[in-house]
């Protein structure tokens, strides 16, 4: 189980979380198309075989939740007990939560990101291919490794990170909890 992939998109759950509670702000900024494009987060019921079948292919998977992509990878690495080297360039993400995630000013591998999942194994292209069948865009996005570095590498001039504890959801900056609560 060598390398590690994401299946679905980041922060997309908690962007549309964030556009449902958030509409009328956001229709001032964004054209409606953006906004329509969050409507439906999570994957087809319909395709719902199809994302168990790519999760029992895998060596080891994780729906990332809340806390996001991020705190799915803490949770592998964590379980696994073993670290990581992840290019967050590549973690799937889609435009629209990037603009939602610019607006509010929130990091959106911390959002919100169920429907999303980490999954490790050595066949990372049969993995994908079983992940475009289910209807979800997926990426190898790094490797595992001896030790427990947590290494996250960025494209912009090679900058190295290493992955801090998870943090608080970044859904609640922009969400009050009472308002969010029925939800969870």
């Amino acid at each position: 189980m060598n390398y590690i992939l994401v299946a679905g998109t980041a922060g997309l759950s908690g962007a549309f979380e964030i556009a449902k509670a958030r509409e009328n702000e956001l229709m001032k900024r964004f054209p409606s198309w953006l906004l329509e494009r969050l409507k439906n987060p999570y994957p087809d019921e319909k395709k719902e075989n199809e994302v168990k079948e790519l999760l029992k292919d895998a060596d080891f998977f994780i729906e990332c939740g809340e806390g996001g992509v991020m705190t799915g990878l803490w949770d592998l690495s964590k379980a696994l007990n073993k670290g990581f080297e992840i290019d967050i360039m590549k973690i799937p993400i889609r435009q629209e939560v990037v603009e939602i995630s610019e607006f509010f000013h929130i990091d959106p591998y911390r959002l919100q990101s169920f429907g999303t999942f980490i999954l490790a194994g050595d066949d990372p292209i049969a993995l994908m291919e079983k992940a475009k069948h289910a209807g979800l865009d997926s990426e190898i996005i790094g490797k595992i490794i001896d030790g427990k570095d947590k290494i996250l590498y960025f494209d912009t001039d090679s900058e190295l990170r290493y992955l801090d504890r998870p943090r608080r959801d970044e859904l609640y900056k922009v969400i009050r909890e009472e308002n969010h609560a029925d939800n969870i």
